[in-house]
């Protein structure tokens, strides 16, 4: 029996190794991946960040063009924000801020992708929308946000800007548009 102990471990390490390996390669995998929903998440709402709206929105214009279909934005802004984080704290200026992307998260269909650009600013990509339809959403969109009852916060209303795809040459100008 002793004889046969080392045979045994041989046999037994290298298919132990091996698993373990595929196994840290699949883990390695995870991680990777999380990595790069973590690099592509805002931290706060869960929203795609600006990184993943601005990779989105390159790649839904390109799409458009080749396809020919209609592409609009609508960029939203809280007003007044700095008035809630100054008046009730980051804490209530925090909670605006989640119910809102929530609120906006609702509101987009299959296809679309709200995201949260950086303080108080959120866009909102509509692929295959012709501009009056993604004005009408936007109109539901402020409505939503104007029935929220946020605790601590008062009532809360966005502005929304909308443009087509038409209106610019490229994703830099339609954004500044």
């Amino acid at each position: 029996m002793l004889a046969d102990e080392p045979t045994t471990r041989r046999i037994h390490n290298p298919v132990s190794s091996f698993a373990q390996l595929i196994s840290t390669s699949l883990s390695g995998e995870d991680t990777r991946r999380r990595m790069e929903e973590l690099a592509e998440t805002d931290h706060l709402t869960g929203l795609p960040n600006r990184r993943a709206y601005k990779e989105r929105l390159r790649d839904e214009i390109e799409r458009s063009r080749r396809q020919g279909h209609e592409l609009c934005l609508v960029l939203i802004d809280i007003d007044h924000f700095k008035s809630v984080n100054d008046t009730h704290g980051h804490d209530i200026g925090d909670r605006v801020l989640v119910m809102l992307a929530n609120a906006l998260r609702s509101t987009i269909r299959t296809g679309e992708l709200v995201a949260r650009l950086g303080g108080e600013e959120f866009g909102w990509i509509l692929p295959e929308t012709p501009v009056e339809e993604a004005r009408i959403a936007a109109e539901r969109a402020r409505a939503l946000v104007a029935d929220l009852d946020i605790p601590g916060a008062g009532p809360v209303t966005i502005s929304l800007g909308v443009c087509a795809l038409c209106d610019a040459p490229d994703a830099d100008e339609l954004y500044r548009r």
